[in-house]
């Protein structure tokens, strides 16, 4: 990923992105952060209705994988981000706090999924957030990739967290992959793309408000320059 690349594609001049960011590692560590936190956001949002804890840990994961534009796009950006901060020290030290930040988030949930009885098992939380940070980061690799399905993705994950005890398995399934839960796949899957046409006409509406308005103070400074210019007294 090139900064003139990204500047061809928002539509703008490689100076005007020069202007927000300094350099290709400063725009992927604020491009990571945006969509980390608007993540957090939209799922945290999204998950506090209620529910047990195994219910709540379900929804997120599934939020994850929504079939949406806007979480292909994070998980690209995370994908990018992650592989560049393999030899970037300042890529790598964000990276390694915002993991431990949403790794103690889903510990949060499984403890309250064991305290509540949801969640039946003899591992510490800890040990079961290891494995689905594992899972999960796999599966997001394999869906920027185009080997697998956001569908596929969200039905990896039930049969997963069934195995450990997480969620409890359909009548005579032991992976939990059952009709109903593919209907409310499909489901959430219609309800996640109504959410995301109305959050990237949101975003649409902001970016061509931002672009304008450094559009317009790039204008301003031009002016001013020029006039300065013409004033200046010949020397």
């Amino acid at each position: 990923m090139r900064l003139q690349d990204i500047a061809a594609e928002a539509g703008v001049s490689k100076a005007l992105l020069h202007y927000y960011a300094d350099s290709r590692e400063q725009l992927l560590a604020d491009a990571f952060e945006f969509g980390d936190e608007r993540a957090r956001r939209r799922i945290s949002e999204e998950i506090a209705g209620g529910g047990t804890g195994s219910e709540r840990l379900r929804m997120l994961f599934h939020l994850y994988f929504a079939d949406e534009t806007e979480v292909r796009e994070d998980w690209i950006v995370w994908s990018e981000f992650s592989a560049s901060a393999v030899f970037d020290p300042g890529l790598g030290s964000k990276m390694s706090r915002a993991f431990a930040g949403w790794s103690a988030w889903l510990e949060q949930i499984v403890g309250d999924g064991v305290r509540d009885g949801s969640i039946v098992s003899d591992r510490p939380p800890e040990e079961i957030v290891r494995d689905l940070t594992a899972l999960v980061d796999g599966l997001g690799l394999q869906l920027v990739r185009g080997l697998m399905s956001a569908d596929q993705a969200r039905q990896t994950v039930d049969r997963v967290m069934a195995k450990f005890g997480l969620i409890a398995a359909g009548p005579g399934d032991s992976s939990g992959d059952t009709a109903e839960a593919d209907e409310t796949s499909e489901l959430e899957a219609i309800e996640g793309r109504l959410r995301a046409a109305l959050r990237r006409l949101e975003r649409l509406r902001a970016s061509r408000a931002a672009l304008r308005h450094a559009g317009d103070g790039a204008r301003r400074q031009a002016t001013a320059a020029g006039g300065a210019k013409r004033t200046r007294p010949a020397g």
